[in-house]
């Protein structure tokens, strides 16, 4: 994005921001004189009459709190899952190793008894030769 097209956006959001403010400040004050009774879970009267402008702000501050704490979940639920995911890699990695190591002596093995075999094989052949020299030709 070139820097006017940021500008622009950044400057975009900011009138979007003081428009909402503005928004919201205007009911505010247009219902600044305005009270009503409200039920709220057995918690407070209901005969007694409550400024809407504070059940506004009560409300938006409900709300915020509620998205923070379905955000703090869901943020929860993530590392939970990237946690499973990386105890499962290193699980697989554990495997990999050890399925290396007993590959790797599973070789030594057949390295060393192929040698042995290669070096039993050049010990036979050599006997008859020297047993064959140790001897005198027949005439």
């Amino acid at each position: 994005m070139s820097l006017a097209l940021r500008q622009f956006t950044v400057y975009l959001r900011f009138a979007l921001i003081l428009v909402v403010g503005g928004g919201v400040a205007i009911v505010l004050f247009a219902n600044r004189s305005n009270s009503v009774p409200f039920w709220f879970f057995g918690l407070r009267n209901a005969d007694t009459p409550v400024n809407v402008v504070w059940l506004m702000l009560g409300a938006a501050a409900g709300t915020m709190i509620a998205w923070w704490a379905l955000s703090f979940a869901w943020g929860l639920i993530r590392d939970w899952r990237r946690l499973d995911r990386m105890r499962a890699v290193s699980e697989l990695e554990a495997s990999q190793r050890s399925r290396e190591a007993e590959l790797e002596s599973r070789e030594r093995h057949v390295n060393e008894a192929e040698r042995a075999a290669t070096r039993a094989a050049e010990t036979a052949k050599e006997e008859p030769l020297a047993e064959e020299r140790g001897k005198e030709p027949k005439a």
